[in-house]
């Protein structure tokens, strides 16, 4: 979750510092750019210190967090072979995946 604060505020301050001057316009919404749209272009121009995409990297780590969660568990409940819980934990990784591919 800290990580995720981090990248946010650093792309934020970084976008503050860049566009200081920019007058803001209010028009309908514009999806992300292409590179923004998926985990290898998000990389990429982070490491090129764009502001949106050091956004972006913090609201996937965001999205991500349940998914590490359920897994954390699910390692948890095969270790003391729990296989009911195993099976639920399963359900609900199932339904994020499912929630973050629609």
């Amino acid at each position: 979750m800290l990580a995720s604060i981090a990248c946010v505020l650093f792309g934020g301050v970084l976008y503050l510092v860049r566009h200081a001057g920019a007058r803001v316009h209010v028009a309908p919404f514009e999806p992300a750019h292409e590179p923004l749209r998926s985990l290898g272009g998000i990389a990429r121009e982070a490491a090129r210190l764009d502001a949106a995409a050091w956004m972006q990297a913090g609201v996937v780590l965001l999205i991500l967090m349940p998914m590490a969660r359920v897994l954390t568990t699910l390692v948890f409940f095969m270790r003391r072979r729990d296989w009911v819980f195993v099976g639920l934990g399963l359900l609900v990784l199932g339904a994020l995946i499912f929630g973050l591919a629609v």
